[in-house]
């Protein structure tokens, strides 16, 4: 048994022994079932979520071969399956984006190949050897129509993803690029670096706009806050930074873990911050520096992303040593947040006001109890102000 947070338990099925087994997400201070999802022989590396948040897709990879598998999202149905990489030593791939809504996928891999594939049909699309070094990560805006790579190389490149031409390239990383991310509107590119820096680009021009630094050692990932002028950085110095765009400058900066943040996603309202990072703790933190979760799964964890379809949750957990992971979807809250806006506010303190002594299923129930009363009023107060800023 493993407990998502002090209100969520899941529990497991019995039999391991096929390649799919059903996993349960339960509220026990309802006794209800929140949440159905699958468990997987393989495991999942990568987790990410469609643009309209409606799939999740999901990749393994294991020796020679590497399967993405597609699920409905947040239902948990199987929709289909295929292996991008089979038969090929040395292809692990590093990571994915879906492309078009849910129709295709955009894979890159140690191989130093990037690929698009046809998600309905299983096939190809095209492909490219895209850099001269393993791939390290890929970015895509929202429409869709250009690719950004990353590689161990120092370079970065800028693609057409109809048909895979290269339409620039350019660098000024002294070390390998760790991650990249791109501005809601795909006219930024942010990339983070071995060489302790994190760079923003126009990526069209190739131009670099500012060198942000700051950070005691390698920056391991980067994201976009969506309709924000900020920018969050993950460092193996075991802080989070939030950044101001324009200006370069540091806003907040606040220790996040005990050892290197290697990973991090932020939600769609650009008001809370997952990281996971050396000391095995998967931590929520409001845009703010405000500790909201921590969550420490028994095995390894892979990996994590927030739905665009918040607050949908979906992360995936190694555990070799039971042969197996967990690909789980949840649903995070801020416990306060009655009307789901990521700010504990007015409007939440007024929904519990006006359902005060209610009996049922009430969003003001924030403690879970089946009446909203005293409980829920002081969860709100206590919290109240987080994730507002």
């Amino acid at each position: 048994m493993l407990f998502y947070t002090d209100s969520q338990v899941l529990t497991i099925g019995e039999d391991v022994s096929a390649l799919l087994e059903s996993i349960r997400l339960w509220n026990p201070l309802t006794g209800r079932l929140v949440q159905q999802w699958a468990w997987m022989w393989y495991g999942a590396d990568l987790v990410r979520f469609s643009p309209d948040g409606q799939t999740l897709g999901t990749v393994t990879n294991r020796y020679y071969w590497s399967i993405f598998v597609s699920w409905s999202a947040p239902e948990g149905a199987l929709r289909n399956w295929f292996n991008p990489v089979y038969g090929v030593p040395n292809r692990a791939i590093t990571s994915f984006e879906f492309m078009g809504g849910e129709s295709a996928i955009v894979t890159a891999d140690m191989g130093r190949m990037l690929q698009l594939w046809d998600v309905r049909s299983r096939s190809l699309r095209w492909s490219v050897q895209a850099h001269t070094d393993g791939l390290t990560d890929i970015a895509l805006p929202p429409h869709g129509s250009r690719i950004a790579t990353a590689s161990y190389e120092r370079v970065l490149k800028w693609w057409n993803a109809a048909n895979g031409t290269l339409l620039n390239s350019f660098g000024g990383h002294l070390g390998g690029v760790t991650a990249i991310d791109l501005s809601h509107d795909g006219t930024l590119l942010a990339s983070a670096s071995y060489d302790g820096t994190v760079c923003l680009w126009q990526p069209a021009t190739g131009t670099l706009l500012r060198t942000l630094t700051g950070h005691h050692g390698v920056v391991w990932d980067v994201a976009f806050l969506p309709s924000s002028n900020a920018l969050v950085s993950a460092g193996a110095d075991g802080t989070l930074r939030l950044w101001n765009i324009t200006t370069g400058t540091t806003l907040r900066v606040w220790q996040a873990h005990a050892g290197g943040v290697y990973r991090l996603s932020v939600a769609p309202n650009g008001k809370i911050i997952a990281s996971f990072g050396e000391d095995g703790a998967l931590r929520f933190w409001t845009h703010t520096g405000e500790l909201l979760w921590i969550y420490s799964p028994a095995f390894d964890l892979a990996s994590f992303a927030f739905s665009p379809q918040f607050p949908y949750f979906a992360y995936s957990i190694r555990s070799d040593d039971a042969g197996g992971s967990l690909l789980v979807m949840a649903m995070f809250s801020i416990p306060g947040d009655v009307d789901g806006d990521g700010c504990v506010s007015d409007s939440d303190l007024l929904q519990v006001l006006f359902a005060f002594g209610q009996t049922g299923d009430w969003p003001a129930d924030v403690d879970g109890n089946g009446v909203v009363d005293d409980g829920d009023l002081l969860i709100v107060l206590l919290r109240f102000g987080i994730g507002c800023e």
